[in-house]
């Protein structure tokens, strides 16, 4: 009898969204993999965490609205 393995998804697709690569030396990267797996999450969802956390904390050091 054969098995059907169920795949779960690891996070819920959102076409609204696009796809975006960035460069980061292998320090920057293992880092971000290991804190990312402290939080229980993929790299991609730790670096964009990261870089909303960066965004709003350069508006308000610019004094930019948050639109």
């Amino acid at each position: 009898m054969m098995t059907t393995k169920r795949v779960i998804p690891r996070a819920p697709k959102r076409p609204d969204t696009t796809p975006v690569m960035i460069r980061m030396t292998p320090d920057q990267l293992a880092e971000a993999d290991r804190l990312a797996r402290l939080e229980n999450r993929s790299r991609a969802s730790f670096v964009l965490t990261m870089y909303c956390r960066g965004i709003a904390a350069h508006k308000l050091e610019k004094g930019l609205s948050s639109e």
